[in-house]
This record gives C-alpha cells, structure tokens and sequence, in this order.
C-alpha cells in the first residue's frame, strides 16, 4: 500500500443525489439535506461543471498518479444506476482515469480484491469534465467506488476534493480511510432523494458497561464513578519488524530443558547464536507476530480500547530507531479502527534517555515526516494544548544534524516535552523540571509536584529487573529481583470472586499469576493519584542474549520468564490474560467508568416479525464494526500466520423478555451467513454470576450444535467444564442480518416474575473448545474476549410497552398516550403537557414511549 503524505487533512464526501426529472425546488431541497452546492445551472444537468464548482468555496482538484488511488464508500435505501465524478485534467484534456464499482466486502482490500459490478476507463477527457460511470441498475446496498490512473505517463489527471463532512459517505486516499469527499453525484430514479443515503451503521461501544471474570475468578468493578482529567498511557514497542529473520526461540523452555545453561554463553542450547540475538520470554497469544500485520494490530487497538487506554508511547530508546514502517501501517489501522467505532489509543513518542545527537535526528525524522506533514493528526496525543513527545528539547542545541534556525524553533514550539528519566531509582522532581519516568521500583517516583502537593505523572510497571539498589539481569543469579511476584515487605492485596472476598499475597499458590508486584505499585500510584499514570508495558517481548551484562554472564537484560518478563499482552503460555484483566480493573479503579442503567424492556417479541420487532427497543449492545481483512502474514523466522475475516460482523444485540420467555436479537454488519456453517452464532448465558456447574461463570450455550431451520438447542455446562447437557431447544429466526432467538424462561431455571442479573455474549467462527483464549486470534465475539454484557432489571429501568393505547381518546397514538400511560405504571408522575421537552432522546429517529420515559425519569 502505497503511503501518501500529502493529503491527510480532514475530509468529506460531497455528493449529489438527482432523480431523473427534477425541478429547480427539488435541487435546493436535496442541496440544503445533503449539505451540497446550493444553486445549479440546470434542472436535469448538474454535471455543468463551471455552474457546480462555483457554489463551493473549499474545493481543490488532487492528482492522482499512477498507482494512486482515492474511494468512496456508501450505502443506499434505494437503487441506482449511475455515477458521476468531476474530473480535472490541467486544461491539456490528456489522461486517464480508471472507474470501478464493488459491492463492498467489509474491508478496502477485500473490496478491492473481488470483482467488480462496474467499471470504465475514460480517456482524454475534458478539463473539469463529468465522467458517468453507467450500469444496469442496482439494489439498494453498500458499495464503494475507486477510482485509478492506467496510464504510466506523466500526464495530470485527478478528482476535485471537499475537505466537509459528509455523515454518510467514507473517503479513502490510498486505501487509507481519511476525512473529506469528492464532488459527484449519484443517479437514482427512484422519488425516496431525502432517504436515499443509509446512515452509516452506527455503534455506540461503552466497554465501561461490560462486566468480565478472569481465567483466576476476578471480577471487573462495575460502580466507579468516572473521573474527569486522568489520563493512562502504555509503553509499547514497534520494533518487531527489525528482528522477524530471527527464528523465535524462548529462552525460559531452553532453561527449563537446560537448566545449566542459564548462564553459560557458550552452552549448546544457545545454537551459537551470536550476541544480541532476540529471545521471546513465552510465546504471544498472535503467536511470534511482526510489528506491521495488520490483523494483530487491528486487535492490539480493541484490547486497548476497551481496557480504556488513553495514549500508547513507542519506545525509540535506542540509537536512532524510530521503526517508521511499522508505526505508518499502525497509523493506517488505528485510523481505520477508529472510524470503526474503536476509542483507540492516541500515538505518542520517547527518545533517547538524553538530549545526545540521536534524539535530535529522531526530532527531526518525526517532525519532518509526521507533524510538519499533518498525518494522522486526530491520532496525536495532546498534553498541555500540544503533541506530547517524551525526549530532551537540549537535542537540538547539540552540533550534529544541522538545521535552519526557523526549524529549530518550529521543532521546539511544536511540542510539550517531557524528559525521560532513565532510572528506576530517581528522586521525585518538580514540575518545572518537566520529568517524567516510565520505570521505576515501588514507592515510584512522583513526577511534576506542584506547589499544591498534586503530581503530574507517576509510573506503574508488571516488573523490573533490578533489586532493591541495582540494575540486573532478568536471570541473574543475584537473590531478590524484582519479577511479577515480587512484593516490598509483606503485601497482599484482596478481589471478589463469585461473591466472596479473596486475598492473595507471595505464599499464594501460582503468586506469579496473580500479578502482586503490578497491584502494589498500582496502590501505590492511585493513592498519590496523579494526572497521569504511565504503564511499563505491553508487548516487549524479546531480549537479546548478551555475553555479559551488569554483572550477569549470558545475560537477558529486560525479559526472561514469565515470573521475570513485563509484558502485558496476553500469552499462549502460562500467563493467560491474566494480566491484561488486572490493567482493566485498575484503570477503571483510576479513572471510574462510564457505567450506565440501561432500560430492559418488557416486551412480548412475535419471530415472524423479525427485525421490525425491536424498533422500539432502545438500550443496544454494541460492538465494533469489524472492517479487517483476515490474516496473512509472515512472522519470525519461517513463521507464517492465517485467519478468515469476521464472517459475521456482530454490531448489536438487544434483548426483552415477557412472562415465558427472554428474547436475544443480534444484527450483523452484511447478511448473516447460512445456519449450517460450523460454529455459527453461538450464546452464551450467565445466571446471577453462575451457577454450581458453570463454567467460565456461565451456565448455558445455546446454539453450540448445527441448528435446524427454525430451532436452536440450549445446553447447560456440567461439572465447571466444557461438557453439556441438552435442557431444550428454543425457536429462531433469520431475518437479512438479524437473527432472533426466543428462550423459555423455564428451561434455564428462571422462575417467576422477577430477572435475575443475566450475563451473555455472542460468538461466531470460533471453536472455543473449552478455552477462552480462542477468542483472541480468531473470529468474532460480542463484546470482545472475556467480556459480557450484563442485563440488571435491579439496576436499568423497566419499560412497558405492549399497554401502549389511544389514553386521551383523540383517535391517535401520541406523546400523551405515552405520558398517561408512564404516568400510570411507574407512580412516579402526575400527567402534565410534557410535549414541548419530548425530544427523541433514544435518536432512533423517532419520538417514542421509550423517549418520554426517559424524559420523565429527569424531571
């Protein structure tokens, strides 16, 4: 994929949507909806470029050469049958540009990659010239258009650009989603201009409001207030790329197999690998994954979104590293996350431990190829009103890497620099000294102490090879390093597991796992509450194998074991995601959550009525659009990688029960895919945290076996394990992309006429087979990995909505009706005129029960 700088500005797609006859009324009606152009020249030709191009004050013609590309992507309510794009060519009417039309297939290079509904190359054209790409007409749908130059000379072709939003059209330069749009049109013949466009499917994705349980039993907080102001970064590393002609080797299996080789350098287990070789400490649950696959990152960006990070910093601590191929593809898929739906992480930088030459040709590298140029900006990370940048502004007063007096001051200006301390063992310092650390042994260092006593930034890390006074080796023979379960003094910390109070300290069994080392430094850093907390870190991984190092022969400076490594991105191994959860829990311990009572709506759900069933519904369970492409990608050494794309976009679930039954609808992205595929849109349910027999906390599967047309089975997990007993079948149906299950309430224990607290998530193209960590590599789950989405009638507000009449008798159901009604139920209200604050506060695009409902609940 070719990488452009040069527009990355943010950006909009202007179109045009014209019937085939149309009046000059109908032009300004569709022009102020669509916020278009707001005059043409004629009632049947807009494609007048002089006349189009004249109401519109930001556009500007972009060339497009050879290999370049720029996309639209859109979805339609009604069919059309052409499409129109304006076209410059600089005045010499020389040139080509190539035309197609895909449906589209979830992701730009899957798109790309299938065959096309239409295509055209149109040569010679015109300057400013409207070039029509025809076709038999098509359903209503999601398509994309691209648009390429075939023509190797060097002669001027483009498009003209818009830098305005658009709400319903995605712009892609490159195969990179960015802001702005082009100026076309499409043609319909249908009468439905206003609805022409559909919304892009649109997803509100709190992972605040998901609860989960461990592979250990440690259940997340749900009730911490959110807190404004605190910020959590995480150290993460770009630089696998650089080592993946390494073939993967872990060092702590060599060890456990040669336990006398641990430090002897010349020993046979070590392959005569020469020093500085990269050694895993366990194996990653992606497996021995380069920096720049694009799968891995695509999932790298949800874990972290949904653990609430809030900027991830690239360690560039050596030399004059900054990994550029790496960071540019992460850019490009955090990008497209984002538009996705996914809160991703910000990006930020550290340098060297030191204003030295190195730093200041890093400075310059990231400022000549990233800031100056504008990329990515809405990625930037902003402290004190700019970008954040960890490094020494001395660099740049330092001989080497001259540069121009007006770049040293732009590079200076540009950022906020934080210095970064090097040492584990620092004194606390002051704001104006403008420190900051990102490893430190606990009590951490405070960094930033204002005048106030209230610190600016303090670090947490899961271990840190050093002891009580010195740097060492992560297999060092010296006693007391400091591993994951390393404490200072007597420690011990306590969570909830399935109702009960836990405490575990070093005489734990399996302390390791519990992570007591990271819990004490978290206590520590959330009890001096800074602005920000920066986390050592998340996806090292590797160390080079050093014949001496501080003292220790054959030695592993910074990773080891998995008693002795600081990552926390889940492993294949031991580890799990056990500590992946921990960071969860004390970032929401730091920063609270957003949690908020969702309504649970009461409701008799009739199948055959499919999706229209649940318009009324409000509270959806969100989950990110999955535009990734699948995985294929090379790894370390011979290593290569594969995995299918979504098969089924999960995007929302909803639920309602009525007196016999709970009602779970799920809508997919595109089409749900036929029932017999394997492993296909399975349920999982959890019972008031779970029952006796439950496993992973929940109690019953539904769908785990090959449904038939209208019926799912419902079994219920035995013996804590991955083993069932069939309970009953419940009826289903397929609507387009919605799928409706109807589960008797008896069959899964529910008695009478109040809910117990229900757990549940979907998955789909993933054989679980009795470990969770399937999920993390492989198809799709809602929400992700170990999280559920908890359904509380104690906590949300229930609705009534099949009581809903003509009350007033003025022969229309209306917000009265409503009002009277809600009045009735709750007990809470005398009836009032609340019509004029009835707002559609649900924006589902309509005035509803559920809207005065929650409009009654706040006065």
């Amino acid at each position: 994929m070719k990488f452009c700088k040069k527009f990355i500005a943010p950006l909009v797609f202007i179109i045009f949507v014209t019937t085939y006859i149309l009046t000059l009324t109908d032009f300004a009606t569709i022009s102020d909806r669509l916020h278009t152009l707001k005059s043409f020249a004629t009632t049947n030709n807009v494609s007048v470029a002089d006349d189009v191009y004249a109401s519109a004050n930001d556009h500007s013609p972009i060339s497009i050469s050879r290999g370049d590309s720029v996309a639209i992507r859109f979805r339609t309510n009604e069919s059309f049958s052409s499409i129109t794009i304006h076209c410059p060519s600089w005045n010499d009417n020389i040139g080509s540009l190539y035309f197609a039309m895909y449906e589209w297939q979830s992701g730009y290079t899957k798109t790309v990659r299938s065959t096309p509904v239409a295509t055209q190359t149109f040569e010679n054209f015109k300057d400013n010239d409207a070039l029509t790409l025809s076709f038999a007409e098509v359903p209503a749908g999601n398509y994309m258009l691209a648009i390429t130059n075939p023509n190797p000379t060097d002669n001027m072709v483009g498009v003209w650009y818009y830098p305005s939003e658009h709400d319903k059209i995605d712009f892609y330069r490159n195969g990179t989603l960015s802001k702005g749009s082009l100026h076309g049109y499409i043609t319909t013949s249908s009468n439905n201009i206003e609805n022409f466009f559909a919304n892009k499917v649109s997803v509100d994705v709190n992972p605040g409001n998901w609860d989960a349980v461990d592979g250990l039993g440690r259940e997340l907080s749900s009730d911490v207030s959110k807190r404004q102001e605190k910020f959590v970064g995480m150290f993460f590393w770009t630089w696998h790329d650089n080592f993946i002609a390494s073939k993967p080797r872990i060092a702590s299996k060599i060890v456990e197999q040669y336990p006398e080789a641990v430090n002897d350098f010349s020993h046979f287990a070590w392959e005569n690998t020469p020093a500085g070789t990269p050694y895993f400490w366990d194996e990653p649950i992606f497996g021995f994954y380069k920096s720049s696959d694009k799968y891995v990152l695509r999932r790298q960006a949800e874990l972290l979104a949904d653990a609430d990070i809030d900027v991830i910093i690239f360690d560039c601590t050596n030399g004059t590293y900054l990994w550029e191929s790496a960071y540019t593809v992460l850019f490009e898929v955090f990008e497209e996350a984002k538009y996705d739906g996914i809160d991703v992480p910000q990006i930020a930088f550290m340098l060297n431990f030191s204003g030295n030459s190195n730093s200041k040709y890093q400075l310059i590298q990231l400022y000549d190829n990233i800031y100056s140029q504008n990329l990515y900006s809405d990625l930037w990370f902003y402290w004190e009103g700019k970008p954040l940048i960890m490094a020494h502004p001395e660099a740049l007063d330092v001989s080497d890497y001259a540069i121009s007096t007006e770049k040293y001051y732009a590079i200076k200006n540009f950022f906020t620099f934080r210095r970064n301390v090097g040492s584990y063992f620092s004194d606390d310092t002051y704001d104006s000294t403008d420190y900051w650390g990102w490893c430190a042994n606990y009590p951490q260092t405070k960094h930033g102490i204002r005048y106030n006593g209230t610190v600016e930034q303090v670090t947490v890390s899961v271990a840190q090879n050093s002891t009580d006074t010195q740097l060492v080796a992560m297999n060092s023979p010296i006693e007391g390093i400091h591993g994951r379960s390393y404490t200072k003094d007597y420690y011990s910390y306590s969570f909830k597991k399935a109702g009960e109070i836990v405490t575990v300290d070093s005489d734990t069994e399996n302390s390791m796992f519990y992570g007591l080392n990271f819990q004490q430094q978290w206590d520590y850093a959330i009890s001096v509450d800074p602005d920000f907390i920066f986390v050592t870190g998340w996806n090292e991984w590797v160390a080079g194998r050093h014949e001496e190092w501080g003292g220790t022969i054959n030695a592993f400076p910074d990773q080891f074991s998995p008693e002795y490594s600081r990552d926390i991105e889940p492993s294949s191994g031991v580890l799990k995601d056990y500590y992946y959860y921990q960071l969860v829990e004390n970032v929401r311990r730091f920063k609270g959550t957003s949690s908020t009572n969702e309504t649970v709506s009461k409701k008799s759900i009739k199948l055959s009525s499919g999706a229209d069933a649940w318009h009324n519904i409000s509270t959806s369970y969100d989950d990110y659009n999955d535009s990734e492409e699948g995985r294929n990608s090379n790894g370390y050494g011979d290593m290569y990688y594969t995995a299918d794309a979504v098969r089924n976009d999960i995007v929302h679930s909803k639920f309602a029960y009525d007196s016999d039954n709970l009602y779970f609808m799920v809508q997919t992205e595109n089409e749900l895919t036929p029932y017999t595929d394997n492993n296909w849109m399975n349920l999982l349910l959890s019972i008031d945290g779970g029952g006796n027999n439950a496993w992973e906390t929940f109690d019953f599967i539904i769908n785990r076996t090959t449904p038939t047309s209208s019926k799912v089975t419902i079994e219920a997990f035995v013996n804590n394990s991955w083993t069932f007993t069939t309970v009953g079948t419940a009826d289903y149906i397929i609507d387009g992309d919605t799928l409706v299950i109807s589960i008797p309430k008896t069959l899964i224990g529910i008695t009478g006429t109040n809910l117990p607290v229900i757990n549940f998530k979907w998955i789909d193209g993933v054989d679980l087979n009795g470990d969770f960590m399937n999920l993390y590599g492989y198809g799709e789950s809602a929400p992700n990995n170990r999280f559920t989405y908890r359904i509380d009638t104690a906590e949300g507000l229930e609705v009534v909505e099949d009581i809903l009449g003509d009350v007033n008798g003025n022969a229309e159901l209306d917000i009265q009706d409503a009002a009277i009604i809600y009045s009735g139920i709750s007990g809470k209200r005398k009836l009032d005129d609340y019509q004029t604050i009835i707002a559609d506060i649900n924006t589902d695009g309509k005035i509803n029960i559920l809207d005065v409902m929650r409009v009654l609940l706040l006065i």
